[in-house]
């Protein structure tokens, strides 16, 4: 069924149920709630009021019947959204006492591999200005063949913004993983990374600042390098920001990154500054802007349980 949404952007990749455990006496208790960072980011997009479609595989079970139902009920659009006869993926979240998380994945067989060229859509709507492709649906075959595919073909008119979100458990072939991202980064108008990623893909060695500056000499518009609780490292036509992070009671950091990505591509959509040319020509107070609206709904999400990204009216205050 269609709906009436006309998306400027569009998300790519898995959604699933993220189990939190926790120990009660002799039983173990788990909490079910939808979840994986691509649907994470589309709902945090429909949140602070920017049109949004989700584009992927979601499973006729009783969970991905849910993860349907919850995208609609949030304003996002499901008309690129493939019904898969495989189950719903699951993941495993344990939370140490610092709020940093550890995940766990279900997904044999599961509605997350179950996404290739012919379940893409054929004509992308005009009113598309801007395609997020990441996480571990990228290292899944033929997921990740299909989204990079859809993503380079659009690259031309739409501002591909990538979000690697590395799940080092979920990735077989290292060599051919980072072969995908760099050329992923190759086309993409966006790199928002984490500085764990970095070192997760790279090696503990690697230096954020010197592989950003190298997407940025090899014709990246944006790259923004999250570092948790360290200043976010900004680089662009502005040049270089280094924006402090305002402290936070941590409760778990489930969403964070999502958070920060969808509050990035909300504020460049909202003031019309969601296209190459202008990314290539952004401005040191509007970019100091765009990373204290992006950084402050990350603080949000740190200070809740779950992946639970703020609406609008949570950040004009």
């Amino acid at each position: 069924m269609g709906t009436d949404i006309s998306p400027h952007l569009v998300v790519c990749g898995e959604a699933l149920v993220d189990c939190f455990a926790t120990v009660e006496r002799s039983q173990i208790v788990m909490r079910g709630v939808p979840g994986g960072s691509p649907f994470n980011l589309a709902v945090g997009l429909a949140r602070l009021g920017r049109p949004v479609a989700f584009l992927g595989a979601l499973s006729g079970d009783a969970f991905g019947r849910h993860l349907r139902d919850s995208l609609v009920a949030e304003g996002v659009s499901t008309d690129f959204v493939k019904r898969s006869d495989r189950p719903t993926p699951l993941s495993v979240v344990s939370t140490a006492t610092d709020g940093t998380v550890d995940y766990s994945f279900r997904n044999h067989e599961a509605a997350d591999y179950d996404l290739d060229e012919r379940d893409l859509p054929r004509d992308l709507p005009a009113s598309v200005s801007c395609i997020a492709v990441g996480s571990y649906a990228l290292a899944l075959e033929p997921t990740g063949t299909a989204i990079e595919r859809f993503a380079a073909e659009h690259a031309d008119r739409c501002v591909i913004s990538f979000d690697p979100n590395v799940r080092p458990g979920l990735i077989r072939d290292s060599a051919a993983w980072r072969s995908r991202f760099g050329r992923i980064a190759g086309f993409a108008g966006i790199v928002k990374v984490s500085a764990e990623d970095i070192a997760l893909a790279f090696g503990r060695e690697a230096d954020p600042r010197a592989l950003a500056r190298e997407w940025r000499a090899s014709g990246v518009p944006l790259v923004i390098v999250t570092r948790g609780a360290d200043p976010v490292l900004a680089f662009g036509a502005f040049g270089e920001i280094e924006r402090p992070v305002e402290p936070v009671a941590v409760v778990d950091t489930v969403g964070a990154g999502d958070s920060f990505h969808a509050a990035l591509l909300a504020f460049l959509d909202a003031a019309d500054r969601l296209s190459r040319s202008a990314l290539q020509s952004l401005e040191p107070t509007f970019a100091a802007a765009m990373l204290a609206y992006a950084a402050s709904a990350a603080r949000i999400t740190c200070g809740r349980r779950g992946a639970d990204l703020p609406y609008a009216k949570e950040l004009r205050g």
